[in-house]
């Protein structure tokens, strides 16, 4: 089982443990979540560990202990070869359905380190992915971008 496998099911499993008894009446937020993102929201390399198609709306679904509406996918494994296009289309579905939340755990990460001439672009991009994302309206569950300067390691 990979990692990340095992986190997810370990979060799942903390989850469903910890959580209180449902709710009678849903919880308002939880009515039309949206999952947005690349590879990683796409089920990227959970497919060997789970034996199906798997992403990350999946997860969510599977996880939330309390009445919820419905969570759909606006996600590309291809994201990474056109941020900018995808980024945009993907934004456009989620924002069709009308979200209440929106997960975009990976969608910032091409903007942030996919190929720029120089670190002044790359920010530049970074800032275009984050306008997409505030153009929701809804609240919006998203990384902090790193304090470090993108496109260098961790050790730079």
């Amino acid at each position: 089982m990979s990692s990340f496998a095992a986190v997810l099911a370990s979060l799942s499993f903390a989850i469903t443990q910890s959580s209180p008894a449902p709710a009678a009446k849903p919880v308002p937020l939880l009515q039309r979540i949206v999952v947005l993102g690349a590879s990683l929201s796409d089920g990227y390399a959970l497919r060997p560990d789970a034996e199906v198609k798997t992403g990350l709306s999946d997860v969510v679904e599977s996880t939330l202990a309390v009445p919820h509406g419905s969570v759909r996918s606006a996600t590309s494994l291809l994201f990474f070869t056109d941020p900018d296009s995808i980024g945009e289309k993907l934004v456009a579905q989620a924002d069709a359905a009308e979200p209440t939340l929106v997960f975009a755990i990976d969608y910032l990460f091409w903007f942030g380190y996919g190929v720029q001439p120089s670190d002044e672009a790359r920010l530049r991009h970074l800032d275009q992915g984050l306008a997409r994302l505030e153009s929701i309206s809804c609240p919006t569950c998203a990384p902090r971008p790193s304090q470090r300067r993108p496109g260098r390691s961790p050790r730079s």
